[in-house]
């Protein structure tokens, strides 16, 4: 049976942004990925209407996620600034659990703590209690979206993945998201991405890198 990867995030971008390479190493390794996105992100472009939204959103996640060669991308459709109050109510609390326990995932990769966009640091929460109410065996490991360095984890155990020969396949999925290229922040985000994979990658012997802080 292969590798079970979980990743949890906020916004349809934040899995290529945080963990691009990684889904594309593992998957070139044979290994099963998936994306959780907890929600549809209508706030970032309120110029639109949410159904267009949601249909940009969801077409470019999805080819995204096949360029990255993941197997598949899941929109709970949270409201954005609700997550941790919707999240704990009945159905959307079952519907979490039923998801784990169909993935069963080997590690899960997620938003840090102390990432400085409140949506993040929500799904941190809210997937670290539900793991853990679980009692799921499993490895856990949190990456920074917005966070240019992290002088809080320095000392913490890390996983460091060389995403070198896929590097090529996390630009193309960070430039599947076409919205997010129209707001000031979508090149912003993309230009600080790459300086980071590098500079991880220098710190560690190869081109580029992903660091992940080790949770559990």
């Amino acid at each position: 049976m292969s590798q079970r990867i979980l990743v949890c995030c906020a916004l349809k971008d934040d899995a290529a942004v945080g963990a691009g390479g990684t889904i594309a190493k593992y998957a070139k390794e044979g290994k099963e990925v998936r994306v959780i996105v907890f929600s549809y992100g209508e706030l970032g472009q309120g110029y639109l209407k949410p159904e267009l939204v949601r249909k940009f959103h969801i077409k470019e996640a999805k080819e995204a996620n096949e360029i990255l060669g993941g197997q598949g991308v899941l929109f709970l459709g949270l409201r954005e600034g609700k997550f941790v109050q919707e999240a704990v109510q009945p159905p959307m609390r079952k519907r979490l659990k039923n998801l784990l326990e169909e993935y069963r995932p080997h590690k899960i990769f997620l938003h840090a703590a102390d990432d400085p966009q409140p949506g993040h640091r929500a799904v941190h929460k809210i997937m670290r209690s539900l793991v853990k109410a679980m009692n799921l065996n499993c490895e856990m490991y949190s990456f920074d979206v917005w966070s240019p360095v992290s002088f809080k984890h320095r000392n913490e155990p890390k996983l460091v993945v060389d995403i070198s020969k896929v590097f090529d396949k996390k630009l193309a999925a960070l430039n599947a998201h076409k919205s997010q290229h129209r707001l000031v922040v979508g090149p912003l985000l993309r230009l600080k991405t790459i300086i980071k994979d590098w500079f991880n990658g220098l710190k560690h012997g190869c081109k580029y890198a992903e660091v992940f802080v080790k949770l559990r």
